[in-house]
């Protein structure tokens, strides 16, 4: 099977108060990363990341309540991706390509707020999926895949460190 690559495209930052302009059903929809404090890894760091496949970011991050469990609230940045394609996709589609995407993304990053999906990708998702970050993707990989996760007991045995001759 051929590499599949799912596009994001990241806009940012948004706080919990302009995260509420983005409430058009047909464009703010996608996935979030949100950034904040945490009393052992320190000030501005990713604790979450999510999707909305159903809902715009405003109505499903809002229903998180961030300002009422989060210490910090005021200075927690938000950053939104969309999926992109050249082409024009089923809304089926591109629900799955979120998914993908954030089981994809919470495996990598392992973003302490995030408990759900954090492990088992290697039995989720295929291995020849790949997703790329561009724009404004704050402290994200440019690239994450499910090889390394999917087949590194599969291959691992088959490789010996190379000699120098």
């Amino acid at each position: 099977m051929e590499n599949l690559f799912i596009h994001l495209i990241w806009d940012g930052p948004y706080n919990l108060d302009s995260i509420k302009n983005l409430k058009n059903l047909s464009e703010d929809r996608g996935l979030y990363q949100i950034y904040g404090q945490h009393s052992l890894y320190g000030h501005s760091v990713l604790i979450y990341i999510g999707k909305a496949e159903d809902q715009t970011f405003s109505k499903r991050i809002t229903q998180e309540d961030w300002s009422y469990w989060h210490d910090d609230s005021k200075n927690i940045e938000i950053y939104v991706g969309r999926v992109a394609d050249k082409i024009s996709v089923e809304s089926e589609e591109i629900k799955r390509r979120i998914s993908i995407s954030e089981k994809l993304l919470i495996f990598a990053h392992c973003p302490v707020y995030n408990t759900s999906n954090s492990k088992g990708v290697y039995r989720d998702v295929e291995k020849e999926y790949h997703v790329l970050n561009w724009g404004k993707k704050r402290d994200i990989f440019p690239e994450v895949s499910a090889m390394r996760f999917s087949c590194h007991n599969e291959y691992i045995s088959e490789y010996k460190p190379l000699i120098f001759a």
